[in-house]
């Protein structure tokens, strides 16, 4: 389906707007992109590529597919108009098989009725949404009158569908191999949390559900993946680790950053320099005594509660 730019930049520009980003703020989030280009993208001159694609619609709080082709209430009503004026289709002709597709797409995913939109929506709205489009692209360009066009319709919805399990399956393995280079290679224990099947699982639906994979090359698909698995890796150890919000969590935050962060720093710094080794070590210590406070203190606020 032809993505039409116009209308993908005034969506761009929506979302900005209503976050109350300038141009420039708004492309330092984007990747640090420039404001040229944000710019650009608003006129429809171009489009973003695929990773500041994932990152606009995750700060307008709306799929990718939403954002290059508008909400599905609005795809729907445009093809609807294109169906009736292009082919001459009555309204109970295209409700008809507006439903038949409906039912073919949740299957193809899945699904049978009975069933709800909370059964599948977190997980497959994305991708849901992709395939009522292509088919209802496809729809546009065949006689749904042709006897033939019922089988036709099941094979390309179900060839689709495969094809939604096929990159499913992409992310899983790309997962278990970021997984077992970081952990037995760089011994990050984040990716230790990938040990629990259901978080595990539960990652591979956010990742489905939140990022656009398509037309990611083969080389640039394991890195896409593990840049999302560090950024949500980091941001689960500190809200096991330091959330909810309490004195002892604040306290415990505040030690581990000296110890994770400022430590490693300033051995970085002295490692290769000549100054005074008595120096340095004074310095360590001080850090230590700074620790040492820091649970005093939360010592002092725990009594008071």
């Amino acid at each position: 389906m032809n993505i039409d730019k116009i209308n993908v930049g005034l969506r761009i520009k929506s979302i900005r707007q209503a976050k109350g980003f300038n141009m420039e703020e708004f492309g330092k989030l984007v990747n640090n992109t420039s404001k040229g280009a944000v710019n650009n993208w608003e006129k429809g001159v171009n489009l973003p590529n695929t990773e500041r694609l994932s990152i606009i619609a995750r700060l307008g709080e709306i799929s990718v597919n939403e954002l290059l082709y508008g909400s599905l209430n609005d795809f729907a009503y445009r093809t609807l108009e294109l169906l009736k004026t292009k082919h001459s289709y009555s309204d109970s002709l295209i409700l008809t098989i507006m439903d038949r597709i409906d039912e073919l797409i949740l299957k193809s995913l899945g699904f049978s009725k009975p069933y709800t939109k909370e059964m599948f929506y977190s997980f497959f709205i994305d991708y849901y949404s992709k395939l009522l489009h292509k088919t209802m692209d496809q729809l546009t360009h065949d006689d749904i009158r042709k006897p033939d066009f019922e089988d036709s319709l099941v094979s390309f919805v179900n060839n689709y569908g495969i094809s939604f399990m096929d990159i499913k399956e992409k992310i899983s393995k790309a997962i278990d191999g970021i997984q077992a280079v970081e952990i037995n290679q760089f011994k990050n224990d984040n990716y230790k949390l990938l040990y629990n099947p259901s978080f595990k699982n539960e990652l591979l639906e956010y990742l489905i559900s939140e990022y656009s994979f398509d037309n990611l090359s083969e080389a640039g698909f394991t890195p896409y993946i593990k840049e999302i698995l560090d950024e949500y890796l980091n941001k689960q150890v500190f809200n096991n680790k330091y959330l909810p919000y309490s004195v002892t969590n604040a306290s415990n935050l505040s030690a581990d950053l000296l110890s994770d962060f400022v430590v490693p720093k300033i051995n970085e710094y002295f490692k290769d320099s000549n100054l005074d080794k008595n120096f340095h070590s004074d310095i360590l210590e001080t850090i230590s005594e700074a620790k040492k406070k820091i649970y005093a203190i939360n010592a002092t606020y725990l009594e008071k509660e």
